[in-house]
């Protein structure tokens, strides 16, 4: 393929092997302890609601044809059968496009001492399209074999693999998305095999305050970030938090119960890696989340908000 004329190729390459660097193909966002079941299908039906909740990321705020997210995930615990849910993401990247759709099923075995055992799995498919006619070649009059002209479609089914063990004080979560595709046989529109270990606890300091930490480590075999966070829960109402994403970002959370069953929550990432620092003012994410309802039948999970 010819040299490009304009700097958007060289930006666009730069954000490509950037958000594959730091999200290894996978999306990337703050709120992860929020939206466990986009890498861990075993937290699907996990808590006695019926949840839904959408969350909106701009990524690197000033700088043309960054990243943009949107998720949306809806769970449910089903009685006699178990945890069910949808997760659709939408990801663009300059003129690239991704929908990864993917349904949801957690088994969920429950003991006296009500910890549980949660095995999950998800499926769907990826679909990738970049528009090869918003490209600028240097020379319009030379047809370029190898070039591209129109919208470019691929589609690839995806397997996703989770455990996770869960009591009143701490989480414990591991998982594996793309299951079927080494880092052998990825190509740019198959995205490697992903591993994901996830851990929170549970301080409760007395009836107003708990303070959560929690850690999220994800690995593609030739690259490994962790990002760690502490969220304080104030009157299970309001909540503040920190976040450190390995040389990346620091990060601000803050939340709010708006009634018993709407929550909202917003994040903002302050670059610390020095290919964002001089260029973008940081990340924001938004994020609104409500149950639908509750099932008396099934105790109340550890997880919080």
């Amino acid at each position: 393929m010819q040299i490009l004329k304009r700097t958007y190729c060289i930006i666009l390459f730069f954000f490509f092997t950037q958000h594959y660097l730091y999200s290894q193909n996978d999306i990337q966002i703050s709120q992860y302890m929020f939206n466990k079941m986009y890498f861990n299908p075993a937290f699907t039906g996990d808590e006695n609601y019926m949840n839904a909740s959408l969350l909106m990321r701009k990524q690197w705020v000033g700088i043309e044809t960054a990243p943009t997210t949107q998720v949306l995930n809806a769970d449910m615990f089903v009685e006699r059968l178990g945890g069910v849910g949808l997760s659709v993401i939408n990801d663009k990247l300059g003129y690239e496009k991704s929908l990864n759709i993917r349904l949801m099923y957690a088994y969920h075995k429950y003991f006296e001492d009500k910890s549980k055992l949660s095995f999950g799995i998800g499926g769907g498919f990826i679909n990738r399209s970049l528009d090869g006619s918003k490209l600028i070649y240097e020379d319009k009059t030379i047809i370029d074999p190898n070039g591209l002209y129109n919208v470019q479609n691929t589609m690839t089914p995806t397997i996703d693999l989770g455990i996770k063990y869960s009591n009143q004080k701490y989480t414990l979560g591991a998982s594996i998305t793309h299951t079927f595709t080494s880092i052998k046989n990825a190509t740019q529109t198959n995205e490697p095999r992903h591993i994901y270990f996830y851990g929170n606890y549970n301080f409760t300091l007395n009836e107003k305050v708990q303070i959560i930490p929690s850690v999220l480590v994800k690995s593609s075999g030739f690259i490994t970030t962790y990002e760690f966070n502490t969220n304080l829960v104030y009157l299970n109402k309001f909540y503040g938090g920190l976040s450190y994403r390995k040389q990346e970002a620091f990060v601000i959370l803050l939340g709010l119960n708006i009634t018993n069953n709407l929550k909202i929550r917003y994040s903002y990432d302050f670059n610390t890696g020095p290919a964002y620092q001089s260029k973008s003012t940081g990340s924001h994410e938004i994020m609104l989340s409500g149950f639908l309802f509750k099932n008396t039948k099934k105790y109340k999970s550890p997880r919080y908000l």
